[in-house]
């Protein structure tokens, strides 16, 4: 959740900041990183430098004390084994011999007590001038003597008789003149025990040493003593040589060559104490640090090393060796504290952090500037494809010389801004190719339907003239036909009248000529009528026939019209396609084309429901002319009837004499006469008949013409609002 919510926050941030961010951790972990495994290395290595660094100044060291041991030993060997020293020694013991009362008292009197230099310059008094063969002995070997400590740089020198008296010393201090011997002053010293150990020993290599303890006649110094046995050429022991070992020499040996002042150098014996002055204490402290440690029990057992270990609640390094000098064993120890040994890496560390807080602040100066100069060009960017987006297609995409990721999105930009110019422009070309095309199209979409329009309404006009004609005509020929037959009616009645009274011909002769001429003329009438029927047929037929004519006209109007929405359905279709190809440039013209395709449709929607009418139409007009066609040989038969019947009237005049003669004749002229009018009276009713059919289809044909009318206009309007 953490995670997700630090995610969560991060993506809030900007971008800019984001880029500061993640560039400045990179510099901080990278940093950190560095400065970890830096400090890492760098504590082994000032570990290993420091360890290194008292394993090489012990080595150095304990190489010094064992050549300067060596030195003391050659000293006291070569001093002590040369021919004019037994000389020496038997002179100043023969001397102190001499003296006949206490001659360690004597001596000490006269070069001690009597001494007129300081105590520290006891050495430079040579003879004390009181005569004796000691004092002569002394002022001659005692310069030599005095310069040969000076330039070994020890305390003091020795020299004992066999009886264990201290017969001379360089220092003069508080053991001149003692005895050594068991039961004397000193004889429990360390300088004692190594006198009756040599003594004893009697031997020429025999040497002896004492470590160091505090020595009362040097005033509770530490001192140490080497001792040797002083032989005649005889190899007789005459006496002891013994030197007290310099302090300041082990110090300068142990102190002065610290590279490092923080290392602890300790020359340690098997009582753990220290034989050496630590530089650390301005006071003498020399037999008076305990230095029990591993360390040192592991060097007093003869092994070499470096260890860590706490001392006093303090943890350190420590690096040992043995010294053996003689038959004594001494520690030789080199410490530091763990934090004086790493104080180097401290102040690496320190200034590590310091290299790292410095860093740390150029860091986030070049985080922010690499920041900027990452994000400010994207911005840039980002402010360019907005005014693109916007429609401001005349502006300059920055950047674009970069040879980096920038520079190439800056390419994409531009190059999408070019497009996208194009794309504008394809546009506006398009919308102006549209604009014509809609123009040409509404003149060419207006003169078509101008033409159709004046064609179908002449048409139409004509039709509708037509269908008028037929219904005038019609209902004429319906008058003529109900009059006709009115008058047929009244003829069969009179002829019915004519042969009920056939017999009384005679006595209506009179009334029979009037009623057969007044026939005669209706007669006459009837024919004239039917010839006017006739005509009046002929002529709707015609009519009727035009009307068919133009209905067919009217079809091959839709036929081309139907063909020319086919052409428009085939470039429509064409359109689209190369629409289609053109892709986004192609939308515009797949818009217009998919408008032309509505358009055709509509207009074939619209053909086929005229085509329907005409279809119609046209099979009324067939049953029309069909029934003119009947009536028209209905009215010629009734014309020929007319004509027989006025025949007949033209004979009747000529025979109208003979009437009466020929009643039979005239009964059964009559009754033909009757049976032909009755086929006239149903002549009649089948015209009548005929003539009202005629009327109702010449009304529908009218009321049709007028619903086509209608479409038609309503189709042209289409046309000239699409």
């Amino acid at each position: 959740m953490k995670a997700s919510a630090f995610l969560d926050f991060f993506n809030k941030v900007s971008f800019r900041k984001r880029v500061v961010i993640i560039i400045y951790s990179v510099f901080l972990i990278s940093g950190g990183a560095t400065y970890l495994i830096s400090d890492f290395v760098t504590a082994r290595s000032v570990k290993e430098s420091q360890v290194n660094l008292l394993k090489t100044t012990l080595r150095n060291k304990a190489v010094v004390l064992n050549d300067y041991f060596k030195s003391i030993v050659d000293d006291i060997s070569i001093t002590a084994d040369e021919n004019h020293f037994d000389d020496l020694s038997r002179d100043l013991i023969d001397g102190f011999n001499s003296i006949p009362n206490n001659p360690g008292d004597y001596i000490r009197n006269l070069y001690r007590t009597k001494n007129p230099y300081e105590i520290a310059d006891y050495m430079m008094l040579n003879d004390a001038k009181d005569g004796s063969k000691y004092s002569e002995m002394h002022s001659k070997y005692m310069p030599w003597l005095r310069r040969f400590v000076k330039e070994k740089g020890y305390y003091d020198l020795f020299i004992f008789d066999t009886k264990g008296n201290l017969v001379f010393t360089v220092a003069k201090e508080d053991d001149y003149g003692s005895s050594f011997a068991k039961g004397g002053k000193y004889f429990d010293t360390g300088l004692g025990n190594i006198y009756n150990l040599v003594r004893d020993a009697n031997k020429k290599d025999f040497i002896a040493f004492s470590d160091f303890e505090k020595y009362k006649p040097s005033f509770m110094v530490p001192a140490s003593f080497v001792a040797k046995g002083i032989f005649d050429e005889s190899g007789k022991l005459i006496g002891v040589l013994a030197l007290q070992m310099p302090i300041n020499k082990i110090n300068e040996v142990i102190n002065d060559s610290d590279v490092n002042t923080n290392i602890e150098s300790y020359l340690v014996g098997k009582d753990f104490l220290n034989r050496n002055q630590s530089k650390t204490s301005k006071k003498d402290n020399i037999l008076t640090v305990n230095l029990q440690s591993e360390s040192v029990k592991l060097a007093l057992s003869g092994k070499s090393g470096v260890v860590q270990e706490v001392i006093g609640g303090s943890k350190y390094i420590v690096s040992f060796t043995p010294i053996n000098f003689l038959d004594t064993r001494l520690a030789l120890i080199e410490k530091i504290k763990y934090e004086d040994a790493m104080a180097q890496l401290y102040d690496e560390r320190h200034k590590m952090i310091m290299a790292l807080i410095i860093t740390s602040f150029i860091s986030l100066f070049i985080a922010v500037y690499f920041g900027s100069s990452i994000t400010k060009p994207i911005n840039d960017i980002a402010k360019s494809m907005k005014n693109i987006l916007d429609g401001s297609y005349d502006i300059s995409v920055p950047h674009i010389e970069r040879q980096d990721e920038i520079g190439k999105m800056a390419g994409f930009i531009e190059r999408f801004r070019e497009q996208s110019m194009k794309k504008v422009e394809l546009e506006r070309a398009q919308l102006q190719l549209q604009s014509q095309s809609d123009n040409i199209r509404s003149q060419t979409m207006h003169k078509i339907a101008d033409d159709l329009e004046q064609k179908v309404n002449s048409i139409v006009q004509e039709l509708y003239s037509s269908s008028g004609n037929v219904k005038n005509t019609s209902e004429v020929l319906c008058n003529s036909a109900e009059k006709s037959e009115n008058d047929i009616i009244n003829l069969l009645d009179t002829t019915t009248k004519l042969v009920r009274n056939i017999k009384n011909v005679e006595s209506v002769t009179g009334k029979i000529f009037d009623v057969i001429f007044g026939n005669k003329t209706q007669i006459l009438e009837s024919a004239m009528i039917a010839k006017n029927a006739v005509e009046a047929a002929n002529n709707a037929n015609v009519t009727v026939s035009d009307l068919s004519e133009t209905a067919a006209k009217i079809g091959s109007v839709i036929e081309l019209i139907n063909e020319i929405t086919a052409q428009i359905n085939l470039l429509a279709l064409n359109a689209t396609i190369e629409a289609a190809r053109a892709g986004e440039a192609g939308k515009g013209f797949a818009v217009v084309a998919s408008e032309v395709k509505n358009l055709a449709n509509q207009t074939t929607k619209a053909t086929e429901e005229i085509a329907d009418i005409i279809n119609t139409m046209q099979g009324k007009t067939m049953g029309t002319v069909d029934a003119m066609k009947e009536i028209t040989r209905i009215i010629e038969k009734i014309s020929n009837i007319s004509l027989v019947v006025v025949n007949g009237v033209g004979e009747e005049e000529k025979l109208i004499n003979e009437i009466k003669s020929n009643t039979t004749d005239s009964s059964k002229g009559t009754t033909q006469v009757m049976k032909t009018v009755n086929n006239v009276a149903e002549s009649f009713s089948s015209i009548s008949n005929g003539s009202t059919n005629l009327l109702k289809t010449s009304t529908q044909l009218k009321e049709e013409t007028q619903a086509l009318s209608g479409a038609v206009s309503r189709f042209i309007e289409n046309i000239k609002n699409s």
